[in-house]
């Protein structure tokens, strides 16, 4: 009887710890999938209008919301801003363009876009007669991003196809007229 006692509680106590040896993996992993998880604190608001986003920016920007500048009048206006920067997106039917206006500092070589991607196609522009932009796109004359610095400030234009069409880009009148509305 005391044999079968002692087989019994070692039986017992070895599924105790087969448990707890389970239990722990578990918990390792985890804690392991939450600091996976783990992120930074987004840096944008969402503005409900201009001035709001000077606000928080402390960027003074003023932009035309009508502006049609050959691509279609926009249906919707948002803006976004972070610490010295700020943001208006005009959505259109097929595509969006995106206006920014910054510190320079805030992004290397002045280039405040966002936009990482490769373009085939690079070439400069005049906005006034003291204002030179470099432009990039997939087609000859259609810039997908345009980027320059003027008084102090860093300015970006992104022209983004929403029907998949990698080939749109602005024209140069519709990146002066985007660009004759920043103020």
């Amino acid at each position: 009887m005391k044999k079968l006692i002692a087989v019994v509680s070692c039986a017992a106590l070895m599924c105790c710890v087969a448990l707890a040896g389970c239990a722990g993996n578990d918990a390792a992993e985890e804690t392991q999938a939450q600091g996976e998880n783990t992120q930074i604190a987004n840096p944008w608001i969402d503005a409900a209008d201009a001035a709001e986003a000077v606000e928080f920016s402390g960027i003074e920007f003023d932009v035309d919301e009508t502006l049609d500048a050959g691509v279609g009048e926009p249906f919707e206006v948002t803006y976004r801003a972070m610490e010295g920067l700020v943001e208006v997106t005009y959505d259109n039917a097929a595509n969006q363009v995106i206006v920014r206006k910054g510190d320079p500092s805030l992004a290397e070589g002045g280039d405040i876009s966002g936009d990482y991607g490769e373009y085939p196609l690079e070439w400069t522009m005049q906005l006034d007669s003291d204002v030179e932009a470099t432009c990039y796109g997939y087609v000859e004359d259609a810039a997908a991003k345009t980027v320059w610095t003027d008084d102090g400030y860093a300015y970006s234009i992104l022209a983004i196809p929403l029907g998949g069409d990698d080939e749109f880009g602005l024209s140069a009148q519709s990146v002066e007229a985007y660009a004759d509305t920043i103020d």
